[in-house]
C-alpha cells in the first residue's frame, strides 16, 4: 500500500486533476444554459432545457452509481481515475464536434450527459482512494482540500462558462477547443495519481445497477456510524440544492440586486464551505469528528434560520452565507471521512458510490422542495431557507438519537 502526505506532488497532481474536472463539468453546463437562453425565444421552451441541463448533469449519478462502485471495488482505484479521465476527453471531443458542426442545442445536452456520466464513474474512486495512499492521520486534512477545491470549482466553472458564452457564442468553437485543452491537462495530471493497490477480483459483476445500490445500503445497515453518514452526506446535499435555488431568488427579488452581486453571495456561501472543510481537516486532530458535526450542523441550522429573519441587505446576507457555508464545511469533511474510514475495505467503493446515489437524489428533491414550498405554500426565498433550516435541526437531532451511544462514548 502507497503511503503518502499531502504534501507530496503526487498527491497535488490527484487534487489538481478532480479540480479540474469538476471546473469542466460546470463551465459546461453553464454555457448550455447560456446557450439556452440565448437560442430560444420561447420563455417555457427556455425552460423546459434549463430544467433538462439540470436533470441531465445528475442523471448518470442516478444510473450508473451502481457500476461506478462496483469498477472501484474491482480494480485499481488509480486505474479508473486515469481511465474516467480520458473518457471526459471523449466526451470534451464530441462537444467540439457538436460546435463546429454546428448541430442543434439538443445535440449539447447528450455532451453534457456524458461528461457527468464520467463524473459519476470518477467520483467514487475519488473519494475511496484516499484512505489507500495516504498515511492515516492524513485523510482528514485531504478531505478538507478536496472539499475545498471542489466547490471552488463549481463556482469558478460556473462563473466561466458564463464568461466564456457571453465572449464567444458567436465562435462557440473556441468554447469547446478551451474545455477540450481542460480535460486534457485534467488527465495528463491523472496519470501521476499514486497506484493503489489491486481491487477484489472476487466481487461479482451484477447487470442490474440499483442491486449494487441496495446491497450498499445492506452493508451500511450493519453499522449504524455508516448509514448515518449516508443520510447526513444526502441531507447536506438536499439543503445545499435548496439554498442554491433559493440564493438566485433571494439576491434578485426580494434584496433588488444586479446579477453580479447577487451571484456574489455564491462566492461568499462558497468561501464559507471552503474554509470550513480546511478547518475541519485540521480540527479532527483535536475535536471529536462526532463532536465536529455537531457543531457543523448547529451552525448550518442556526445560519439558515436567521437568513429567514435577517437577510434583509446585502451585508446581512453576505454574512449569513458565509455563516451557513463555515457550518456546511465544518460538516460534510468529518462525515466523509468516517464514511472512509469505517466502510469495509473490500467494498468501500460500492458503499461510497451508494452514498453519492443519494447524494444526487437529494439534489432531485430539492428541486421539488422548492418548487413545492414556493408556488404551492407561497413561501419567500428567505423563508424557504428558513427551512432549510429548520430541516438540518431536525436532521441533526435523528442523528443524535441514533448515535447516542456512539456519542457516549
Amino acid at each position: 500500500m502507497t503511503n503518502i502526505r499531502i504534501s507530496n506532488w503526487r498527491f497535488i497532481a490527484f487534487l489538481m486533476a478532480q479540480f479540474l474536472g469538476a471546473f469542466n463539468d460546470n463551465a459546461l453546463k453553464l454555457v448550455v444554459s447560456m446557450a439556452s437562453l440565448s437560442l430560444i425565444t420561447d420563455a417555457a421552451k427556455q425552460q423546459g432545457y434549463l430544467a433538462m441541463t439540470s436533470a441531465l448533469a445528475i442523471l448518470p449519478f442516478i444510473l450508473f452509481s451502481g457500476y461506478a462502485g462496483y469498477f472501484a471495488d474491482r480494480y485499481a482505484k488509480s486505474n479508473v481515475l486515469r481511465i474516467s479521465k480520458g473518457a471526459e476527453i471523449l466526451a470534451m471531443l464530441a462537444v467540439l464536434i457538436i460546435f463546429m458542426t454546428d448541430q442543434p442545442l439538443t445535440h449539447l445536452l447528450v455532451g453534457l450527459f456524458l461528461l457527468a456520466t464520467h463524473s459519476s464513474f470518477f467520483s467514487p474512486s475519488k473519494y475511496s482512494i484516499l484512505p489507500e495512499i495516504l498515511h492515516g492521520e492524513a485523510l482528514p486534512k485531504a478531505n478538507g482540500y478536496l472539499n475545498m477545491l471542489t466547490f471552488a470549482a463549481i463556482i469558478l466553472g460556473s462563473m466561466t462558462g458564463a464568461t466564456l458564452w457571453g465572449m464567444f457564442k458567436n465562435a462557440p468553437t473556441i468554447i469547446g477547443f478551451i474545455l477540450l485543452m481542460i480535460a486534457v491537462v485534467g488527465t495528463c495530471l491523472c496519470l501521476f495519481v499514486p497506484q493503489s493497490p489491486a481491487g477484489n477480483k472476487a466481487k461479482p459483476f451484477r447487470v442490474n445497477p440499483f442491486s449494487e445500490i441496495i446491497r450498499g445500503v445492506s452493508i451500511a445497515r450493519q453499522e449504524p456510524l455508516l448509514l448515518v453518514c449516508m443520510m447526513g452526506t444526502a441531507t447536506f446535499w438536499l439543503l445545499g440544492g435548496l439554498i442554491y435555488l433559493s440564493v438566485i431568488l433571494l439576491g434578485k427579488t426580494q434584496l433588488g440586486l444586479s446579477e453580479a452581486a447577487s451571484g456574489s453571495l455564491f462566492a461568499f456561501l462558497a468561501s464559507g464551505i471552503a474554509l470550513g472543510s480546511v478547518a475541519a481537516g485540521y480540527l479532527i486532530a483535536r475535536v471529536h469528528s462526532r463532536v465536529l458535526m455537531l457543531i457543523g450542523a448547529m451552525g448550518l441550522s442556526v445560519g439558515c434560520m436567521l437568513t429567514g429573519v435577517f437577510a434583509t441587505s446585502y451585508m446581512h446576507t453576505a454574512v449569513l452565507m458565509g455563516m451557513i457555508g463555515l457550518g456546511g464545511g465544518l460538516l460534510i469533511v468529518p462525515i466523509v471521512t468516517l464514511l472512509q474510514k469505517h466502510a469495509p475495505e473490500a467494498v468501500r467503493g460500492q458503499v461510497l458510490a451508494t452514498s453519492g446515489f443519494f447524494d444526487m437524489f437529494g439534489v432531485l428533491m430539492a428541486s421539488g422542495m422548492f418548487w413545492l414550498l414556493g408556488t404551492k405554500l407561497a413561501l419567500s426565498a428567505a423563508m424557504t431557507i428558513f427551512v432549510a433550516g429548520c430541516i438540518s435541526l431536525v436532521a441533526t437531532l435523528l442523528a443524535v438519537l441514533l448515535l447516542r451511544r456512539h456519542l457516549a462514548r
